[in-house]
């Protein structure tokens, strides 16, 4: 149903964490963050993937950027 929502959205914003668990293994999370027709914040996590490259801001930027297209978000994506 998210999905549904990200479609008549006009703007939205996104953020990154990157973690290891316990095992050593690296993930990726990106939230994405939007006003509601009730003029009321929402929260609600977008993606978390496996993140095996460097935590470089070059790999950290080009693997957010294919989750915005992913969800046909670029356009979307407030800078």
């Amino acid at each position: 149903m998210f999905f549904n929502i990200l479609h008549f959205l006009k703007k939205i914003s996104l953020t990154t964490d990157i973690w290891t668990n316990d095992n050593s293994e690296p993930f990726l999370g990106v939230t994405a963050h939007y006003i509601d027709s009730n003029i009321k914040l929402q929260n609600k996590l977008l993606s978390f993937e496996f993140f095996d490259e460097k935590h470089t801001g070059d790999n950290i930027c080009s693997r957010l950027k294919l989750i915005q297209h992913q969800y046909y978000l670029t356009e979307k994506v407030i800078d």
